[in-house]
Formats: structure tokens, sequence, C-alpha cells
């Protein structure tokens, strides 16, 4: 998701004056969002000059009190600042589970020269295009895996919109994997989700569905 996003972003910068020089903000949520960023700007973008900005209360709260108003003044505010007082020339935020927010700060501060963008956007349209109904028949189903529970109730949305409705969404808490994540073992957060994936695939296969 993240390659995906930062190959959109680059490619919008290069339009723009060239990539290189490019202060680019990360907004976070969590702490190990930002060594996960990291390897995908090494290898896409590594002219680009980084900006992490983390509320990792942000996370704790998106739990207990949801996307709601409140939450979306942060996100503004987080975002405004990158803009006006960091310098940044983009906005990359690096956790799915705040689609609305998000797009609140999209609606106020995106032009066509300062992107910015969700960490699985340019994911979701490919995923959303996979899945779209050809025709009068019906499209394949799209299986979402989540190791941040509140993830699940905005991305549905969101890849509903981005397909124009309609598609078979399934989603997928995948326990543990955050907690790895958060002990500094990725590998391991890794493959506890490929693993969760494989048994849905394989469950899938059984009913004759082709995830």
């Amino acid at each position: 998701a993240m390659l995906r996003a930062l190959s959109r972003m680059a490619s919008s910068a290069a339009q723009d004056v060239g990539a290189a020089g490019r202060r680019i903000a990360l907004i976070h949520a969590m702490q190990p969002s930002i060594a996960s960023s990291l390897p995908a700007f090494k290898q896409l973008w590594p002219e680009a000059e980084l900006v992490h900005l983390m509320d990792d209360s942000l996370a704790r709260d998106v739990a207990r009190t949801g996307l709601d108003v409140a939450m979306d003044k942060r996100f503004m505010a987080l975002g405004t600042y990158a803009r006006d007082c960091a310098g940044c020339h983009a906005i990359l935020f690096t956790c799915s589970a705040f689609g609305s927010s998000i797009e609140a700060v999209q609606r106020e501060l995106r032009t066509d020269s300062f992107p910015v963008l969700k960490p699985n956007e340019a994911m979701m349209e490919e995923a959303a295009q996979l899945a779209r109904p050809a025709g009068a028949g019906s499209g394949r189903p799209i299986a979402v895996f989540s190791i941040f529970e509140p993830t699940l109730k905005s991305i549905p949305r969101e890849l509903q919109d981005i397909g124009g409705g309609g598609l078979d969404i399934r989603t997928h808490f995948v326990p543990n994997a955050l907690d790895a994540l958060n002990a500094g073992d990725e590998e391991q957060c890794i493959s506890i989700i490929a693993a969760a994936a494989e048994a849905q695939a394989a469950a899938a296969a059984q009913k004759g569905e082709d995830l």
C-alpha cells in the first residue's frame, strides 16, 4: 500500500519542480509506522526530505471515540502544521484507520501542487477495479485484513465509494500481529498476516470463489 501511494506522490512531484529536494510530511498515529515507511522511500524516492509528525494518542483515541469532529480537527491541525509551519510540499498519512479525517484534510489542503494522500488509496483503487462487477455478472470478493481493528470500520466505506457501491467486501481482523509489530518483530507480524490470508484464500477456494 505504501509503495503504491509513494509512487503516485513521487510522480506528482517530478511533474512539478522535480523530485529532489521535496520535503514530505509523514503523519503517523503509531510508533511502528515510522520505521515501516522508510524502506518505501529508500526504494522509490531516496532524494525526498522526510518530516515525521506523530501523535500516537490518535490510535488509542479512535478506538474509543471513532472518527468524530474532534478527530477531524486534530488531523487538520497536523496537516496545517506540515504545510504552513514545517514547509512541507506534500503530506502522506501512514495509518489507514482514519479515512474520513484524512479526507477532511484533503478537501481543505490538497491541490494539484500540494498532494495529500492516504497510505492505501492507490491500492484500494486497484482492488476496487479488480472486484468491480463486469456487465451483469458478479465481481470478485475483496478480502480486507487489518491488524488494527478500527481500520475495519473505515476501509469498507472507502472501497465502496471508490468502486461505486456493490462490492463484495469481507473484513478480517488479524489478532496478535500488531503486538508483534509493536514489539519490534516485523517478520513475525508479516508471518501472522500471511497465515491469516492463506487460511481465508483456502476457505474461499473450497467454496469455488476467487479472492
